[in-house]
């Protein structure tokens, strides 16, 4: 009888750590292993600027925001279809997908680098800024 009960034991561990390794598997290939190799450092990271995942967005660019921001490929991730909308904008895009419940980071920045975009077209707005900012500074 305590044969069996070791026996059972000894399965049910092996079973735990094969779902283990298989769950283990699944997030290294939805994850990590979709980013290319020079940018896989930036995969543990939890903070960014907004500018530098703006610098990121060349070609296809949207599988390597969402697993940056998200840490899952975008088939995991629900309304992924309407954020996909906004490919076009690579900086309304970054923001929905910030603001999405699986976000994993943090984008840093994004209300400076619209209020830059918004004054740099109008130039009386931007000197004004500017006399206002450099009054405030001292």
């Amino acid at each position: 009888m305590n044969k069996e009960k070791i026996v059972s034991a000894n399965k049910s561990i092996l079973e735990t750590i094969e779902d283990a390794r298989s769950e283990r598997r699944q997030t290294e290939r939805t994850g990590i292993n979709i980013l290319p190799k020079e940018l896989r450092f930036l995969f543990k990271t939890t903070q960014f600027e907004i500018n530098e995942l703006i610098t990121l967005c060349k070609d296809d660019y949207r599988k390597i925001i969402v697993v940056l921001i998200t840490k899952v490929s975008p088939e995991n991730i629900e309304g992924y279809s309407f954020i996909d909308r906004f490919r076009a904008s690579p900086f309304i895009f970054i923001n929905l997908l910030a603001l999405h419940p699986k976000s994993k980071v943090r984008v840093k920045g994004s209300l400076k680098y619209a209020a830059v975009k918004i004054l740099r077209r109008n130039k009386t707005l931007f000197d004004l800024a500017r006399k206002i900012y450099i009054k405030v500074r001292g």
